[in-house]
């Protein structure tokens, strides 16, 4: 596995298909949700509407992705 650039993980995310806003904080928003979120490469940070920010790693081995949490736990990224 290797750290996912900022494209592989939009293009995983499938975002052009979302409707979605990116505001002046530089966090985007779909539509009705109150969470944004920040991808960069290797990096998905959430912003929660109480200010609170929590971001994980994302790794893949370019079909598959995983997300790695702060405590070093992996998942695959649904």
């Amino acid at each position: 596995m290797r750290v996912a650039s900022e494209a592989e993980i939009r293009e995983y995310m499938n975002e052009r298909s979302k409707d979605t806003s990116t505001k002046s904080n530089g966090y985007t928003y779909a539509r009705g949700n109150p969470r944004g979120y920040k991808i960069s490469n290797g990096e998905i940070c959430v912003l929660f509407p109480n200010g609170r920010k929590d971001c994980v790693n994302v790794e893949t081995d370019g079909r598959n992705f995983e997300i790695i949490t702060r405590d070093g736990g992996r998942s695959t990224f649904k």
